[in-house]
């Protein structure tokens, strides 16, 4: 996975009391193909409820031959190696179940940096043994950091344009920081998160919060 954005009206999370019906309608281009298999795309997806779009988002990824891959990764580890720090508070992150929580919990409170916790027991996150940190888990500490640098732990993610520059492996600690502008015009929050290790970058992400309706 390369990158990945998605935009979303804050009305796509409203849930009412009668099931409702959510369209896909997916655009691929960009496609490379290497003899009958696809090595590559981009794609874009909207999101409609009731025949109205409430959401757009889209990525880009290539795919390598199993020996390849192997190549690439030979001997790379599926567990990290060491005892799972303790998490920050789950309410500071909008979660009640600190199993869910992604980021340790900061040697100087306060301060917008966290390790990455790597549970590759979390079901969710690891539902099958890799070598690396899924894009989703990354995408979930993003999340969290925005709403602790805010101090939003209930606001909404109605933005987020992401890059993965590098794979983040699981037997090095991955360290997470969060830098949040100034509310804009209509109140929304702005957060730039950057995760890195052992000095290099292995991905940023640019998220767009609104602070929940009292």
């Amino acid at each position: 996975m390369r990158d990945m954005f998605f935009t979303a009206s804050a009305s796509a999370f409203e849930v009412g009391s009668a099931p409702t019906d959510v369209e896909l309608h997916t655009v691929c281009h960009d496609i490379v193909r290497r003899g009958r298999t696809i090595s590559g795309m981009r794609y874009e997806v909207s999101v409609r409820r009731d025949g109205l779009t409430i959401a757009t988002g889209g990525a880009g990824f290539s795919c390598t031959s199993p020996a390849a891959y192997r190549r690439l990764r030979d001997g790379r580890p599926t567990a990290t190696g060491h005892v799972l720090p303790a998490p920050v508070d789950p309410a500071d992150v909008g979660h009640s179940n600190p199993g869910h929580v992604v980021l340790a919990a900061p040697d100087e409170p306060g301060e917008p940096r966290w390790e990455l916790r790597v549970d590759t027991g979390h079901a969710g996150f690891f539902d099958h043994p890799v070598d690396h940190v899924p894009g989703m888990a990354l995408i979930e500490a993003a999340r969290q950091a925005a709403r602790a640098a805010t101090g939003q732990p209930s606001a909404l993610l109605l933005g987020l344009e992401t890059e993965f520059t590098r794979y983040a492996e699981l037997d090095v600690p991955c360290w997470i920081e969060a830098r949040a502008d100034d509310p804009d015009a209509a109140g929304d929050l702005r957060v730039q998160v950057t995760g890195t290790q052992q000095g290099q970058q292995v991905f940023t992400a640019d998220l767009t919060l609104r602070r929940p309706v009292v």
